[in-house]
């Protein structure tokens, strides 16, 4: 999330890079991190436009700042060789023995999360080693168990290089953001499943997301709330009907009557309510079905208690849910594109309040039962971004996976950019 006037310390390049200072120093100079593409190349899923009014964050931004020493930082750790491999193996906890802690502490060592004493036994998993590692899962998104399980394997082994890419990306996603963002707004960041509040500048309320399916990434996008629905209905789009709902009610018969949804002959104006037992579900298929679904309010409703209306291309919005046990997970990336909120109804309410809204109806109309809908006196700006590398306010890098390919993508196009062709390139395309 973007903190105006803020510039992390970067704590992690600071505590290591002293093991690398030649490298940082050949690093210091212009290179990928220096272009600037255009707002969406190499990114077809970014669309979020800068209008005239605004100046893309070319410089003089913090985060902006602190993404392009971290990279340099990483691209120096990448030409040193990167980090070891650590191997995988059996659950490692405090206390054991294990010819995979050396290499492990070397590599918190080179990413900065250790800084202690190398031990007499080096195969000793000690305490401080627990919450270095620790330290570490909490920047990549694990759970903080400070045990060297499979997924935190995972992650320690990512190249240097992958890193830097990542890091690449976020920054010139940044410089497609505007200069000046909002006083208020709401931020999610789809690469880590997580809503930001802000409040005047300020973070006034953090909550973790579930976001688009790999399959059906959430899009990059700028909107805005002008409106929140509580207990809404839910009309399921097209495509949702046929790939998700369609195979559900070939397989149970009484799927649409158990989730209360209400079966109707078109989606024109004038299509009526058709008995689900009277169509011949196994007739139907992805590319012919023409029946409008809506699901009723209540328990049963996907969208759970509270909707919040953002206009957009996508028909993508924020909204309330009845899998909350999704939340518990460290990778989120279920939907078929909007963004479950881990507790919409508080998020309702701080908008509410935040923005001078009808707040003191909410709780009466969320225990009524019925579907209303509570306009906001102006609207909320909602940026919907993914950035799997940021630096946060103590500081410290942050990664996630690059679940939608979206970095790789990026970074390619980027290298392809600043790329200069050798001798022999030029060689070669004069002679043809």
């Amino acid at each position: 999330m973007p903190e105006p006037g803020r510039r992390p310390c970067l704590r992690l390049v600071v505590a290591s890079a002293c093991l690398l200072l030649p490298l940082l120093a050949a690093a210091l100079t212009p290179g990928p991190e220096d272009a600037l593409l255009p707002p969406g190349a190499g990114d077809p899923d970014w669309h979020i436009a800068v209008s005239g009014a605004d100046e893309l964050a070319v410089a003089g931004n913090g985060q902006r700042r602190a993404l392009a020493a971290a990279l340099r930082h990483y691209r120096a750790l990448e030409a040193a060789g990167g980090w070891p491999a650590v191997p995988a193996g059996p659950i490692l906890r405090p206390g054991q023995r294990d010819a995979r802690i050396a290499p492990l502490r070397v590599r918190l060592r080179l990413g900065g999360d250790w800084q202690g004493e190398m031990q007499a036994d080096p195969k000793f998993f000690d305490a401080a080693l627990a919450d270095a590692l620790r330290h570490f899962q909490r920047r990549h998104g694990l759970p903080a168990s400070g045990e060297l399980d499979p997924a935190t394997v995972a992650a320690l082994n990512v190249p240097a290089a992958d890193r830097a890419a990542q890091l690449l990306a976020a920054l010139q996603r940044w410089r497609w953001l505007p200069a000046q963002m909002p006083a208020d707004y709401i931020w999610v960041n789809t690469a880590a499943a997580e809503l930001t509040l802000v409040d005047d500048g300020r973070e006034r309320l953090k909550m973790r997301t579930v976001v688009g399916h790999p399959s059906r990434p959430t899009p990059s996008l700028r909107s805005e709330i002008g409106l929140i629905v509580v207990n809404p209905a839910w009309v399921v789009p097209p495509s949702i009907a046929r790939k998700d709902i369609l195979p559900r009610q070939i397989r149970n018969p009484d799927y649409l009557g158990e989730k209360r949804f209400t079966v109707y002959s078109s989606w024109q104006a004038d299509g009526v309510v058709v008995n689900p037992r009277a169509i011949d579900w196994q007739a139907l298929s992805d590319r012919r079905f023409p029946y409008r679904l809506v699901q009723a309010p209540g328990p049963w409703n996907s969208l759970g208690r509270v909707k919040f209306v953002m206009p957009n291309a996508w028909d993508i919005y924020l909204h309330d849910t009845n899998a909350a046990w999704l939340f518990a997970l460290s990778r989120r990336a279920f939907s078929s594109g909007c963004i479950r909120l881990a507790d919409a109804p508080r998020l309702a309410l701080e908008v509410l309040e935040m923005s001078g809204g009808p707040a003191e109806l909410l709780p009466h109309y969320l225990h009524s039962g019925r579907t209303r809908a509570l306009a906001l006196p102006e609207a909320l700006p909602v940026y919907l971004v993914y950035q799997s590398a940021w630096i946060d306010a103590a500081g410290e890098i942050n990664f996630r996976d690059d679940a939608y390919g979206r970095d790789r993508r990026l970074a390619e196009a980027i290298q392809a950019m600043t790329t200069v062709p050798g001798p022999g390139a030029v060689a070669q395309s004069s002679g043809r």
